[in-house]
């Protein structure tokens, strides 16, 4: 999709926006999806390093990251 990731080794990953008007509307369109997926915005981190944070974990499905991706088009 041409975004910018963060954390490919671990379950939390970083999917970074331009700013927090991006990160805010990514998450209010997956949370519209169903998809629970928090904007980190400032002052948790810095103003160039807004971001969703994304928590997999084993109850995941394939079809869970798929809707996830598709989401995310």
């Amino acid at each position: 999709l041409g975004l910018k990731v963060g954390g490919e080794d671990s379950p939390i990953i970083a999917i970074y926006a331009s700013g927090v008007n991006e990160v805010t509307t990514w998450s209010q369109r997956l949370r519209e999806h169903g998809l629970l997926v928090p904007a980190i915005r400032p002052p948790t981190v810095p103003a160039d390093g807004c971001l969703l944070r994304v928590s997999l974990n084993t109850s995941h499905t394939a079809a869970d990251f798929a809707a996830l991706v598709d989401a995310l088009r």
